[in-house]
């Protein structure tokens, strides 16, 4: 059975590369230095950064790399302002606190 496995973002690289000396390769052969052949082959290829970005967003779910990197450096600013953890966690322990005879209040009738 074939076992399906995500291409790397090395193996990508590797494919750019290789697009691009092929195209290097045929310029050359038309009769172009290898200067102008390698940079016309990246013209033909196109902004290669661009499609790196492209692969990476393809594979992934951008909305979760977002809330991970969040949540990372909201942790890391909490831990780094003891301060201000304090006041804050007092000030949600207390409000919720105060909202819960309401929330019951409005549940009995």
């Amino acid at each position: 059975m074939w076992k399906w496995r995500r291409r790397s973002d090395e193996d990508f690289v590797e494919e750019i590369r290789a697009n691009i000396a092929i195209d290097t390769d045929r310029f050359i052969a038309e009769g172009m230095s290898p200067e102008e052949a390698r940079r016309a082959a990246l013209r033909a290829f196109g902004n290669v950064t661009r499609a790196q970005e492209r692969f990476y967003e393809a594979g992934r779910m951008i909305w979760l790399d977002n809330l991970q990197r969040d949540v990372t450096y909201a942790c890391r600013t909490l831990v780094t302002n003891p301060g201000f953890t304090t006041v804050a966690v007092l000030t949600l322990a207390l409000g919720s606190e105060r909202a819960s005879p309401f929330s019951r209040w409005s549940t009995e009738s």
